[in-house]
């Protein structure tokens, strides 16, 4: 793999562990996420961290979506956030942290191995 493929797919467990933390120190309570403004923009800046730098391994070497199907997940939900920030829909981003971050890591740190 390329340093540099390596270095953005290698930004995505970073922006995932800081959206962990961010929804551990809420409680895991979707009514405070909801409520919680300046929670809920961290959260929503680091999803556009980690699809923009699927973004750009997805650029830099496509075969890789075959080994991460995840990276459009990514890509698409960082574009409804930055495109549609007036009408993100809480329980989708909820429900992508809740389901879906952990596995998206697991497979970018076997990518990486």
């Amino acid at each position: 793999m390329k340093r540099r493929v390596a270095q953005s797919l290698s930004q995505g467990p970073v922006a995932i562990d800081v959206i962990q933390r961010l929804i551990r120190d809420i409680g895991y309570d979707f009514s405070r996420y909801e409520q919680d403004v300046p929670y809920r923009s961290a959260i929503e800046r680091q999803f556009e961290i980690l699809g923009e730098a699927m973004y750009r391994v997805d650029e830099m070497d496509s075969a890789l979506r075959y080994e991460l199907p995840a990276i459009g997940d990514a890509i698409g939900m960082r574009n409804m956030i930055a495109y549609n920030y007036d009408s993100v829909d809480n329980e989708v981003v909820w429900a992508t942290m809740i389901e879906n971050l952990d596995p998206l890591r697991k497979a970018i740190q076997q990518a990486l191995a």
